[in-house]
């Protein structure tokens, strides 16, 4: 009651409200085993979001949200074209926030079938997206609060070939795990300034490009031993090369690791920085 008090005698208080905590839980099955592919829209930026695989087998997707009813509802469609199902899930604002004192965060659960194709276009929060057993045809993915950590993980390879993998992670802090496993061929990376950390372990074949844009901050980057990695850090410091480390320069600001005549898969890496700090780890 006296922080309240207190906090009540600054101008805009009123904005802030005590949440009302509400819920939705949203199964939909196959609509007679007739999808043949997923596309999944999920604009939610006031939300920290989970994704998974859903445990149900007849389900196509299982959905549990809770949220401040005064100043946001999400808004919960699907509908089936011609063999290919269409879920999305829209915030309609309500009001001005709650009181942060209180520590209520809306949140949503996500769990997708891995029977079929996902094309997937998240705007989110923050979130902790699992894709490990899902068959991954698109991924764009952003990330919009400041605080709290997004992770994006491909604890299994992905059977499908990726053909759209981009993130938007701008100011906070963001990790991607097992990216290799990820199947792509362009891995496209935008950060703000932040913290991040890319991992590209995981399963490789053939040759992959990553494409990394970053206003500042901080990237590691997680590279594995037996791919050929080929190097271009522009604009970000990078102090990882030498005549005992993993990567050797090799001319106008590309380095090379010391397998990349001999690899059988490639990885080949550009940064694009204005300012920034780079670490590389080879495992």
């Amino acid at each position: 009651m006296i922080l309240f008090l207190l906090f009540s005698q600054f101008p805009g208080f009123s904005q802030f409200h005590t949440p009302e905590i509400d819920s939705i839980r949203k199964h939909i099955p196959f609509a007679s085993f007739s999808e043949q592919e997923l596309l999944v829209e999920a604009d939610i930026g006031s939300f920290k979001v989970k994704v998974g695989v859903v445990h149900e087998s007849s389900l196509l997707v299982d959905t549990k949200i809770k949220y401040d009813s005064i100043s946001v509802m999400p808004i919960v469609k699907y509908q089936t074209k011609k063999g290919i199902g269409e879920f999305s899930i829209q915030e309609e604002k309500r009001g001005k926030g709650s009181f942060g004192i209180f520590g209520f965060k809306n949140t949503c659960e996500l769990t997708f079938t891995p029977k079929i194709p996902l094309y997937l276009d998240l705007s989110i929060g923050v979130g902790d997206i699992d894709l490990s057993g899902l068959k991954v045809v698109k991924l764009n993915l952003k990330t919009r609060q400041l605080t709290g950590k997004s992770v994006l993980c491909f604890g299994s390879a992905n059977s499908v070939k990726c053909e759209d993998l981009r993130i938007i992670a701008g100011m906070g802090n963001f990790s991607g795990e097992y990216l290799g496993n990820g199947n792509f061929d362009v891995f496209y990376f935008q950060g703000g300034i932040g913290l991040y950390t890319l991992d590209f372990r995981g399963e490789f074949s053939g040759e992959r490009r990553v494409e990394i844009a970053m206003g500042g901050g901080s990237l590691k980057l997680i590279l594995p031993k037996e791919v050929g990695i080929r190097l271009k850090p522009t604009g970000i410091s990078f102090r990882g090369a030498g005549r005992e480390s993993a990567l050797l320069e090799v001319g106008e600001e590309w380095y090379e690791s010391r397998n990349w005549g001999t690899a059988e898969s490639k990885l080949i890496i550009h940064i694009d920085s204005s300012i920034g700090i780079l670490r590389v780890e080879i495992l």
